[in-house]
This record gives C-alpha cells, structure tokens and sequence, in this order.
C-alpha cells in the first residue's frame, strides 16, 4: 500500500473522530435520552471524554501530514482505540442496558482502525532505513 492510501487512510481517522465529537457535541444528551438512558451526571466526564476524541483526532491528523516522523502517535492511537473499544464492548457485553447504541458504531470502527493503524506501523518498520 502507498504512503498516499496511508495518508488518506490517517485523514480520515481524523475526520471520523471530527463527526464523532461534532454529533456528541450537538446531540450531548439526545446520545443517551434516544435510548432511554440518563446523560452522565455531571457533564463534566462527557465532556472531557468529547475532549479526549478531539485530541486523538488532531492526533490521527498530525500523523497523516508526516506519516514517518510520528510513529510515537501511532503507538498511542493503536492504544487508544484498543482501550476504548474494549471498554464498550465489556459493557456491551456484561451490562448491556446501559450501552449507548449509537456509540456502538465507533466501538467497531475502533478496532478496524487499530488493525489498521498497527499494519501502518509494519508498513513503517519496512519503509525506514536499518542502523547500520
């Protein structure tokens, strides 16, 4: 794969984390009223978490503008979707009933972009001169 499909592919982590916080942000207690659930009390760990998928999306696209000189970011971001995918999915799993559906769309896209963003590092390992 070209460094071009890997750029595009790091631009559009970074514009699903943009719609992700733009839809949290407009729709902030709609997310959880659709299904019946109460917005988290205080507002303060919502709106933090909103602020945590910003980060990590100005995060996605710094990499895309130097794909090999910020593969500290792509360790981070493989972790960062691992731990938050996981997280949704023990919830889903165990405690079902307070599951915000919507939310279960990035829990799945999450692990698809941590497969893919951990074969961009093997792609990177193979495209970075050996020490000597």
């Amino acid at each position: 794969m070209s460094d071009n499909f890997w750029r595009r592919l790091w631009e559009f982590g970074a514009g699903f984390n943009a719609v992700g916080v733009a839809v949290l942000i407009i729709g902030h207690d709609w997310v959880y009223t659709r299904d019946g659930l109460v917005p988290p009390v205080p507002g303060l760990h919502y709106d933090t978490w909103i602020g945590i998928v910003g980060v990590m999306g100005v995060a996605y696209f710094l990499v895309s503008r130097d794909l090999y000189g910020n593969l500290d970011l792509v360790r981070v971001s493989i972790l960062a979707k691992l731990v938050s995918a996981t997280s949704q999915l023990v919830y889903w799993l165990w405690w079902p009933e307070t599951v915000v559906t919507m939310l279960l769309i990035p829990m799945f896209a999450d692990y698809v972009f941590a497969i893919m963003y951990w074969r961009f590092l093997q792609h990177a390992k193979r495209q970075l001169p050996r020490p000597a």
